[in-house]
């Protein structure tokens, strides 16, 4: 059993050491990663031409659900 002083001195000790370990990190890495992130941002065209392939989908599928209802409806009650 650890009592909470002890838990506590535990907990800011962690935070220090990755504190230390955040600043110890070079400069190069922090360009790469910002270099990544940018490259893993798509556009603003391919953005809206991913949403209106998504919403081109969308309205295929409501438009065969709607017409498969529509049959079941006609089918079942004769």
């Amino acid at each position: 059993m650890i009592t909470r002083k002890e838990y506590q001195s535990n907990k800011k000790k962690k935070h220090l050491d990755d504190d230390f370990i955040s600043r110890s990190q070079s400069d190069d890495d922090v360009i790469s990663r910002e270099e990544v992130s940018r490259n893993n941002t798509l556009s603003d065209d391919d953005k809206i031409k991913r949403l209106s392939r998504r919403l081109n989908w969308t309205i295929a599928f409501l438009i065969l659900l709607i017409i498969a209802v529509y049959l079941i409806l006609i089918y079942v009650n004769p």
